[in-house]
This record gives structure tokens, C-alpha cells and sequence, in this order.
């Protein structure tokens, strides 16, 4: 068996279950009758759910081309900017600090190399 199959079907197996649980959860939720308290699914969460997959997936799409750093600074800020609104400075902080850093731990500590911009910078 090939390396690349049980990365592809881990990652498959946990969207699988991952929406099994969300389906479950949001029936439960609409269809409670006990008094127990279960999180209220709003269309501002699931909007929010939605937008964050849609980055995930522009994010996979755009990694190889654009590399490492420079998706993850965009994939970041427009989460970030989403979730944290109101605050840009710190959230520009966040996003470039977290992204360099990583960069770095990556390919100076563990000698992993993350693929790199078309500009060759980083």
C-alpha cells in the first residue's frame, strides 16, 4: 500500500464522521423535547461553518501555487478577520507571527521543507 492512501483515507474517514456528528448534533438540537440544554444551531454559526470550509478548501487549492507562507497569512486573515472582528492590528500580528514562525520551525528545526512562494522569498 502506497503512503499516500492512509493519509487520504484518514482524512476522508474524518470528514465522514465529522459531518455524521454534525447531522446528528443539529437533529438533536431541533428535534429536543427534554429539557435538557443543547447549543442552538443560528444561521450566523452555520454561515460561519460554511465560510470557514470554503477557506479550508480555497486554502488546499492555493497552498502549492502561492506556498506556505503566503496562503496561510491569507487563509488566517480572512478567518481571523471573520471570527475576531474589530480587532485588525492584533489580528495581522497574530496571522504573520504564526505563519513566519511556523515556517521557520519547519524548515530551520525539524528540516521539513513547506513549499515556497513563486517569488522564491519565502
Amino acid at each position: 500500500m502506497a503512503p499516500v492512501y492512509f493519509p487520504l483515507g484518514l482524512g476522508v474517514l474524518m470528514m465522514v464522521l465529522g459531518a455524521l456528528t454534525f447531522v446528528i448534533e443539529a437533529s438533536e438540537g431541533l428535534n429536543a423535547d427534554d429539557k435538557a440544554k443543547r447549543p442552538q444551531f443560528h444561521l450566523k454559526s452555520l454561515s460561519l461553518i460554511f465560510y470557514v470550509v470554503v477557506l479550508c478548501f480555497i486554502y488546499a487549492v492555493v497552498f502549492d501555487y502561492a506556498g506556505f507562507v503566503f496562503s496561510t497569512i491569507g487563509f488566517l486573515l480572512a478567518t481571523l478577520l471573520v471570527i475576531n472582528p474589530g480587532k485588525t492590528k492584533q489580528n495581522f500580528i497574530i496571522t504573520l507571527v504564526f505563519a513566519f514562525g511556523m515556517y521557520f520551525i519547519f524548515n530551520d528545526l525539524f528540516q521539513i521543507t513547506l513549499p515556497s512562494s513563486p517569488l522564491g522569498v519565502f
